[in-house]
């Protein structure tokens, strides 16, 4: 007699490790010998009920201690993957856990792993950066997380020139019932972090200076309340990120980068990248001021509401007026970016139109920030900027 398969257990997601208990284990084992032997039907089922009566206990046990939904209930903390905070003049001795500012519903923290309890002690001196979540939070699609915030606030402020600074790396890894006071091998610590040869990436990352996070906290206000600001400081990023420009040199008379043109060889491969960098620069002007309308007065009037500067002056990079690159340049440009040539590539795209449009949209985003960002003590102050660190780093401060 052909033993009947045996049945499957609820799948448990793959980074909550799930690790049955002995009597679990044993039941299983139990009922697998009972189905290979051809026992009674009857005594089959009665183990296959109390398989999955120990196997329900033991997920809704693993599941309140290592929540699958995070921020949850004992999993309040996380390490922003990617970022270090600076620890220079050793204000973070080992275990301390130092609160640094409140960004909406997280406080991020700088934590210094303890080496006591370590296989390997750290190879960085410096501290990882922590976000802890207040009871209420829960992860939402809206929800703009601080991670996010800091991550645009730095790259708007260096013109999008940190290369350092990889989107790609950054990452919320949950540490469940999180004790600053043990080693960061004895934390418990979520997929895809959990295992030994992930968790080399929670001690790397670049490393943040306090002062400068002090100094960003007008950009990340900003950010944090002003959803047309933080649209398009995301398709800008978007746009550099595809096909790079150095903004300053765009913007500025002194210039290092001659953006010259593809050669040949080249060309075939950059084109879809330059198409894609100048539809996404284009979105980033029409989150500041929209679309131009065919009534000039309402498009002036949109202009004016979102930028100081007169739009009949000439945009330097471009040899034409702010009004004619907005209402006609970009979306000459955008519309042969965005539509394909039945199939064929668009060879009179050009570098030089991409990184006008670049520098346009950020030019644009500049002055509108410019206009609303918040004094520095309003700011430090809204977001709980920590003040012993505030006052020890402040003679850092640019322009200090």
């Amino acid at each position: 007699m052909k033993a009947p398969k045996l049945a499957a257990l609820p799948p448990a997601e793959p980074w909550m490790r799930f690790q049955p208990s002995p009597e679990l284990s044993e039941a299983m084992e139990q009922l697998f010998e009972e189905q290979r032997r051809g026992a009674d039907p009857k005594i089959v089922e009665q183990i296959k009920h109390r398989v999955a009566a120990l196997n329900a206990v033991e997920i809704a046990s693993h599941e309140d201690r290592y929540p699958s939904k995070a921020p949850g209930p004992n999993c309040r903390h996380a390490r922003l993957v990617g970022l270090l905070v600076d620890n220079a003049p050793g204000w973070l001795p080992e275990g301390a856990c130092v609160e640094l500012m409140t960004i909406g519903p997280e406080t991020l923290c700088a934590w210094r792993p303890p080496t006591e309890g370590s296989k390997e002690p750290t190879r960085s001196r410096h501290g990882w950066l922590m976000s802890a979540f207040a009871s209420n939070a829960d992860g939402t699609t809206g929800w703009r997380p601080a991670l996010s915030l800091l991550h645009h606030a730095l790259r708007f402020s260096a013109l999008y020139e940190d290369s350092f600074l990889d989107w790609r790396e950054l990452d919320y890894a949950w540490i469940y019932s999180f004790d600053p006071s043990i080693s960061a091998e004895e934390q418990a610590v979520s997929e895809p972090y959990a295992s030994d040869h992930a968790r080399t990436a929670l001690e790397g990352g670049s490393v943040i200076w306090p002062w400068r996070i002090a100094w960003l906290t007008p950009a990340i206000r900003l950010l944090e309340t002003d959803e047309r600001f933080y649209t398009a400081c995301q398709y800008l990023h978007a746009s550099v990120d595809t096909y790079y420009t150095c903004l300053t040199c765009v913007l500025s008379p002194r210039k290092k980068h001659s953006h010259e043109e593809p050669s040949w060889v080249r060309l075939s491969l950059e084109i879809p990248a330059i198409e894609a960098a100048i539809v996404q620069a284009t979105k980033a002007v029409e989150a500041l001021v929209g679309q131009p309308s065919k009534n000039v007065a309402r498009t002036q009037e949109r202009w004016n509401s979102a930028f100081a500067s007169d739009w009949t002056v000439d945009f330097g990079p471009a040899g034409r007026s702010f009004r004619d690159v907005y209402t006609d340049f970009i979306y000459a440009k955008r519309d042969e970016a965005a539509h394909s040539r039945h199939g064929q590539l668009d060879f009179t795209q050009t570098r030089r139109d991409c990184a006008v449009i670049q520098a346009f949209a950020y030019h644009l985003l500049f002055q509108y920030a410019e206009q609303r960002l918040e004094p520095h003590a309003r700011a430090l102050q809204e977001l709980n900027f920590n003040p012993t660190l505030e006052q020890h780093y402040r003679h850092e401060w640019p322009g200090k």
